[in-house]
């Protein structure tokens, strides 16, 4: 029956129906949405507030005296993508086969520097166990026991994932027990401060705490161990860039009849009889002169949110839903400060080579201190004005990217928010006021004098500089206090009666499901394993024996 009102109607958001609907383009929800689409058949609406698809792993370019740079802004390499791993082939399935992975240089793909010590990293297991024997002989016993705990704890952990669908240790059917330990459920520091005398060597060992961005002393040893297990054989780099996984992606979605609509921010996750049966989505882009709509709503059995918990529970729910823990979800924010980061992008006049610099791709890390907590510290007294700058992570893409024309590096600080709460509320990317702009001239004249000083001649290399803050990040992926990480990495997360709000399948909702870092650890293989996590608790059923046969039957291979 017509409305009697045919001017309200439309002002109406048209309505779209789907089978499933996924907030977020990161690589979860990217998984996610293509495994329904290629096992399923189901098509699927991603929605993106970015106009970039991809969320961490997209890359950005800019034009710079008629030469185009390309950065990523989350993908700086990937462990466990050689030939036949596991996980090579789960991200074959979600791609298609379509991303190249280009090796990092084997002899050495990463360089730990501290003050009076430096350690090469190469891409084998038992070639770097012989380097870290050769510097600490007095630690091999503990030396070869930690490389068997955290294989242990890695295997360990991926089965009970697998199994369950759920990070949560305290659901594990198996406890695991670990050197000197009766749980997985430590710090770091803890594991660490047990087994090791030398404070050189613990730090050597946990020097990879930014790829997770919480200290030893905070970090779940459970997370330390998958991620340093998950560099044993090296690291790669997708060839064309990071950008190259959403392009590969997209036509996967698209095919059975799915749509990504990027610049569309989720406002609200629609409720009705007791279940979340659909989203309310602002067009960030729309012009009413061209008929665009404004407001879409689109409705599916299944909602998927790759958006965070934060954002999912307090952003989207409407406060008439019941969430028992949003209290102690906001307490949580409150007292572990997810991580930030400021970055410097660098375009280089020159290959690095050239100019007659060791660089071949690797990163660099140096650290100030053998004290992770006081390096830590160094990175918010810094941007606080109370110190200078002492430890940085240096990348470079165009080395690790075998189709890159121009050249590119990136200098990386784990920051904190608060050092930037003044601007918060000024006008947007891009657009801030004259004393933000000064600070991050000074920010990217600090972190070019760090390499500076241990790399003389670099600056001269280096022809334009644009740096991103947490508020940079915040604005494009909307996680509160900048996070790159999301919920932070500490042993209470993997907790199920200390963060329920961590379960794939919400407690709160029947309909509703996360994916994402807040339901598996950080980084992008924890992205690919928390998307079957996810959709083994869909009604689509997905489980991972069968992403896994699809995934060898992609590349060609035979399945385990």
């Amino acid at each position: 029956m017509p409305s009697a009102n045919p001017a309200a109607d439309s002002d109406r958001p048209r309505r779209l129906h789907f089978d499933a609907i996924v907030i977020g383009s990161g690589m979860s929800s990217m998984a996610t949405a293509s495994l329904l689409s290629r096992l399923r058949g189901q098509r699927v609406l991603m929605l993106e507030q970015h106009y970039i698809m991809g969320g961490f792993t997209h890359e950005f370019s800019r034009m710079h005296k008629g030469r185009r740079f390309h950065w990523d802004v989350g993908v700086h390499y990937i462990g466990d993508m050689q030939p036949d791993s596991i996980l090579r082939k789960i991200f074959d399935r979600v791609t298609g086969g379509g991303v190249e992975w280009a090796p990092m240089p084997r002899e050495r793909f990463e360089r730990f520097v501290y003050p009076d010590l430096s350690i090469d990293v190469p891409a084998d297991e038992i070639e770097y166990r012989r380097v870290l024997i050769e510097r600490f002989p007095d630690e091999q016993n503990a030396i070869d026991q930690y490389f068997r705990d955290i294989k242990k704890i890695n295997a360990w952990f991926g089965q009970h994932f697998m199994k369950s669908g759920s990070a949560f240790i305290d659901r594990a059917r198996a406890p695991l027990r670990i050197n000197n330990f009766r749980s997985v459920d430590i710090s770091t520091a803890e594991y660490m401060d047990r087994n090791f005398s030398d404070p050189r060597l613990k730090a050597v060992l946990t020097s990879r705490w930014p790829d997770y961005g919480v200290p030893p002393s905070r970090s779940s040893f459970l997370v330390h161990a998958t991620v340093d297990c998950h560099y044993l054989a090296g690291g790669y780099f997708p060839v064309g860039g990071a950008g190259a996984i959403a392009a590969a992606i997209r036509p996967l979605i698209e095919a059975p009849g799915g749509e990504i609509r990027l610049a569309h921010r989720v406002e609200e996750i629609l409720v009705a009889d007791g279940r979340a049966v659909g989203v309310r989505a602002r067009n960030l882009r729309a012009r009413k002169s061209q008929g665009d709509e404004e407001l879409v709503e689109a409705f599916a059995p299944v909602i998927i949110s790759g958006a965070g918990v934060y954002n999912t529970y307090e952003r989207m729910l409407p406060a008439s839903v019941d969430v028992a823990f949003r209290a102690a979800l906001r307490d949580f924010y409150l007292r572990e400060r997810p991580a930030s980061a400021v970055t410097a992008y660098c375009a280089l006049k020159v290959d690095p080579r050239e100019a007659g610099f060791e660089f071949q791709g690797e990163n660099h890390w140096f650290y100030c201190d053998y004290d992770a907590d006081r390096v830590f510290a160094n990175g918010v007294d810094w941007l606080a004005g109370r110190t200078d700058l002492r430890w940085a992570y240096l990348s470079f893409p165009s080395l690790k990217n075998p189709q890159a024309k121009h050249h590119t590096a990136e200098i990386i600080v784990i920051a904190d928010d608060q050092a930037f709460a003044p601007w918060r509320d000024t006008t947007s990317w891009k657009r801030r006021t004259p004393d933000y702009e000064k600070l991050k001239d000074k920010i990217a004249g600090d972190l070019l004098a760090l390499i500076e000083a241990r790399h003389p001649g670099f600056a001269e290399i280096v022809e334009r500089v644009e740096v991103s803050t947490p508020l940079s990040v915040e604005h494009f992926s909307r996680h509160p206090a900048g996070a790159v990480y999301g919920l932070p990495c500490v042993p209470e997360r993997f907790r199920s009666k200390e963060s329920p709000w961590c379960a794939i399948a919400s407690p709160v909702l029947p309909g509703l499901y996360l994916t994402g870092v807040d339901v598996c650890p950080s980084g992008v293989g924890g992205a690919l394993l928390s998307a079957i996590g996810t959709t083994m608790q869909l009604p689509a059923k997905l489980g991972f024996g069968e992403v896994l046969r699809a995934g060898a039957a992609v590349s060609g291979k035979a399945t385990l």
